[in-house]
């Protein structure tokens, strides 16, 4: 029972939260900030790569007059740059976790399976509508919606489980501890906007706030399942 008020009390405090991100993400901060990189490079190079062939091989316009966008190089660019999301942020949320909990690896152990892509893709869906449909009603229920399932991709990428699974150990998770979660998001929110102004700035908050919420996400999992097994 010391062990359970030790982590509620310290662990997830939000002051432990924002020094021990900070402290170990640039503890890592080489290979935290090539995924990050990577997890916006891949996505938007294969976006572009179908416009500039389909721009390639259309014909030009008759003089005088402008073409729309290629619907075809429009299409398949929304479907690459889908597949590069699909890939990569699985690696950028278990780099985030592995990070937060300090266990070590090497580039080598970030190519995820195919099961794993598709749960994680599954729980953002899922989490997507979840949100939507929220904010329909008087947006306050979406952003409680938001916050509470702010940990089910991590679940999903972490643990290899399913999207409903990893909805439901979400919002267990966060019980209790959703009103930090928000006040920090909404903190860190405010920073990446401004630091967004300099891309030095951005390439500083952006890996900071994926350790951070890794870190949440770690801490507040095991002491639910601390918590279950007091319990149980």
């Amino acid at each position: 029972m010391e062990e359970l008020i030790e982590i509620q009390q310290g662990e997830l405090s939000v002051g432990s939260l924002f020094q021990d991100a900070w402290s170990l993400t640039f503890k890592n901060f080489g290979r935290v900030l090539l995924v990050y990189l990577l997890a916006w490079a891949i996505p938007i190079a294969l976006g572009t790569i179908p416009v500039l062939v389909a721009s390639s091989i259309t014909p030009p316009p008759p003089l005088g007059t402008s073409s729309g966008p290629n619907p075809i190089g429009v299409a398949f660019m929304f479907i690459f740059s889908t597949l590069g999301c699909a890939f990569i942020f699985p690696c950028w949320l278990r780099v985030c976790v592995g990070t937060a909990s300090q266990v070590k690896f090497t580039l080598d152990d970030l190519p995820v399976g195919v099961p794993t892509i598709l749960n994680v893709a599954g729980t953002i869906l899922l989490c997507a509508m979840a949100t939507c449909a929220g904010f329909f009603m008087f947006i306050i229920p979406g952003i409680y919606i938001a916050i509470r399932l702010l940990f089910a991709p991590f679940y999903a990428a972490d643990r290899g489980i399913g999207p409903i699974e990893s909805l439901r150990l979400s919002w267990q998770t966060t019980a209790g501890h959703w009103r930090v979660l928000l006040g920090l998001s909404l903190v860190f929110s405010i920073i990446n906007w401004v630091a967004g102004w300099t891309v030095i700035g951005s390439l500083i908050t952006g890996p900071v706030f994926g350790v951070f919420l890794a870190l949440a996400y770690t801490r507040a999992s095991a002491l639910h399942e601390l918590q279950c097994g007091e319990v149980g």
